[in-house]
């Protein structure tokens, strides 16, 4: 049941709340830091002192099949994730730098069809890792091999085609505000006087 995309629905609202919350927004450097640090840190402690406390001592079978982990923890998970996310966005930071490196970035291009597309050689995989055991070290290299191939398939000839059509369909509009001020769309980081 914790799969379903209406259990789910915290996760993705701390990734829109992050998106609006940004919006617009003037951040010093030092400011934008020390708010990603606070919701990745903050979250990522109470998950670990949740699951010490639910867990056993962190085994994982206990982590997987935890109610706190469905409950709670997919939320903290998601706001330790946002800080990630906010903190990536200081330019001089070495996970800026990190998530600029280009295999990353194309993954991060191809995203949406890798998590629709990730499932599928599990099922041929198990039965092949059944009758051929020596498989099963290397099912999740191929498995990921297999899910970045489709995912980039998928990308190209599904995806791009439909993308293409946002130009027709929704038009980009400079947002106004009521005062007839143009709001700005992205964050903007403050670099530090020296």
């Amino acid at each position: 049941m914790h799969w379903s995309t209406f259990t789910r629905f915290d996760t993705l609202l701390v990734g829109a709340w992050l998106a609006l919350w940004l919006r617009g927004q003037t951040l010093s450097t030092a400011r934008l830091r020390k708010i990603s640090y606070c919701l990745f840190w903050i979250p990522f402690v109470a998950l670990v002192a949740g699951l010490k406390h639910y867990c056993n001592g962190f085994q994982l079978t206990a982590i997987i099949n935890n109610r706190f982990l469905y409950t709670v923890g997919y939320s903290l998970i998601a706001l330790s994730c946002a800080g990630i996310l906010l903190h990536s966005l200081d330019d001089t930071s070495l996970l800026s730098r990190a998530m600029r490196f280009k295999p990353l970035a194309a993954l991060g291009t191809i995203s949406y069809g890798f998590y629709l597309l990730h499932m599928l050689p599990e099922s041929g995989l198990s039965v092949l890792s059944q009758h051929n055991p020596k498989l099963l070290p290397w099912a999740p290299g191929i498995a990921f091999i297999f899910t970045v191939a489709t995912a980039a398939l998928s990308f190209r000839y599904l995806e791009t085609p439909f993308l293409r059509l946002k130009r027709i369909l929704a038009p980009q509009e400079t947002p106004v505000r009521s005062d007839g001020t143009i709001q700005p769309a992205r964050l903007h980081v403050e670099e530090p006087q020296t």
